[in-house]
């Protein structure tokens, strides 16, 4: 996909530290609310370039955030508990309450992400058998101790099968139209809390669980932050007694920053695109779900509008179903002194399955590249992840246990019906030498 990226003008250490440097001073004043729009504005853009540096590694957590910033930026973010508003000059609007196609935008691209992705659940294991929560527990470079615990309850994971489903179509739904009761609309956001806490206990999801859950946050009931908001007041002297210094500190910051008027109405013509976008990522979820079907309603050649504004997305984790495959990865090397060792983990080499797979990738960026190099889609990639290996050995290890062959395998398991799983098969992926 032709996706802009301003990480990709230099390769070198330097300039991509430099960028995360000025990403994380962009992501503290937008959570400090210093010039919110544009530090929301440049987060925004930074992640879409870092995310098409290296698309291997980005998963359904990135999109989820990326998409979140993007619809930000058509929100007053700035317009309570932030620098901006408290060095206000002025504020053009005295309402409380915002509603605009931004704010629409915001909340409605967290239900399109639960609603589409439980309609792109087809399969019979989480329409009829209930066994996709076990299927899904059961891919190995993903389970954490507590999924595996849960394994032999398959009673309970077949509810949970079942309620999964339930709640991703019918939360978002139930919570657009609880506006008038603020106390189910409350229930309805904890529930989806409490679920993506238990998700990421029992499955390695990286980020994924945190921002959806900082997204559930906009649908916390305004009476709810109003609260919290006379309750901090009341306690306003608490800072003080705990940390003198620094709210001193704190003070004289913010006595040098400059007082400005607040603008939290958006243009007319922000609005009018914000709408459009809507517009536009409603239908392009929709024709995910049957594409020869709405393909002509929604046609392909759209899809650069997308792909320029990085809104394009596709909600298909664990479906149509979990993936009946999974496995480890075994790195058989041979040294020069006629060792032979796992490059992987460093050991001497063992076909043994590891106690804990997930617990042998060393982050999730990892574990979602392998986990791509195992598929033929990006088969071209092993090579440059053969010599990376190679590389990191060799500069580690004295010449006598350099690496002079290595052979890249994948172990694979099938999941079966009736709880079964296949036997064990060595799949190789690459076969590579480097001397005698």
């Amino acid at each position: 996909r032709p996706y802009l990226s301003f990480h990709i003008l230099h390769g070198s250490t330097a300039f991509e530290a430099l960028l995360f440097c000025v990403a994380g001073l962009c992501a503290a004043a937008l959570l400090v609310g210093f010039r919110s729009r544009m530090a929301t504005i440049s987060c925004w853009f930074l992640t879409c370039s870092l995310h098409a540096r290296n698309p291997l590694i980005v998963h359904g957590g990135d999109d989820i955030l990326r998409l979140l910033l993007f619809w930000a930026m058509f929100v007053p973010v700035g317009g309570a508990w932030s620098i901006d508003r408290s060095r206000a000059t002025d504020v053009d609007s005295a309402d409380s309450a915002v509603c605009s196609w931004g704010t629409a935008g915001l909340m409605l691209q967290l239900c399109f992400m639960y609603i589409f992705s439980g309609l792109l659940k087809t399969h019979p294991s989480w329409r009829h058998d209930g066994t996709a929560v076990y299927l899904a527990l059961s891919i190995d470079q993903f389970t954490t101790p507590v999924g595996r615990a849960l394994l032999p309850h398959h009673v309970v994971l077949s509810l949970l099968t079942f309620g999964t489903l339930g709640l991703e179509i019918g939360g978002p739904i139930i919570a657009l139209f609880s506006f008038p009761s603020a106390r189910l609309r409350a229930v309805i956001v904890a529930a989806f809390m409490v679920f993506h806490i238990g998700l990421g206990m029992c499955i390695e999801l990286g980020i994924f669980p945190a921002v959806c859950i900082a997204g559930w946050l906009a649908f916390v009931p305004g009476a709810n932050w109003d609260g919290l908001e006379h309750r901090l007041q009341r306690r306003a002297g608490w800072p003080a007694t705990l940390a003198p210094r620094a709210v001193q500190l704190v003070s004289r910051i913010l006595d040098e920053i400059p007082r400005r008027p607040l603008r939290l109405k958006i243009c007319w013509e922000a609005n009018l695109v914000a709408g459009l976008f809507l517009l536009y990522i409603l239908l392009w979820n929709i024709r995910t779900c049957d594409f020869n079907r709405f393909v002509k309603i929604f046609p392909q050649n759209w899809n650069a509008i997308g792909e320029a504004a990085r809104v394009d997305q596709y909600w298909n984790l664990f479906a149509p179903y979990p993936s009946l495959e999974h496995g480890w990865y075994v790195l058989a090397g041979r040294l020069r002194d006629g060792e032979r060792v796992d490059v992987f983990t460093g050991r001497t080499l063992t076909w043994q399955k590891p106690p804990l797979v997930s617990a042998t990738y060393r982050n999730e960026r990892w574990r979602k590249y392998l986990m791509n190099l195992w598929t033929g889609q990006y088969a071209s990639y092993r090579p440059q992840f053969a010599e990376y290996m190679h590389r990191t050995w060799d500069e580690a290890h004295p010449p006598a246990r350099h690496l002079a062959h290595l052979e890249i395998y994948f172990v694979l398991e099938t999941a079966l019906p009736n709880y079964r799983v296949s036997p064990q098969r060595r799949v190789r992926l690459w076969t590579q030498d480097w001397g005698p």
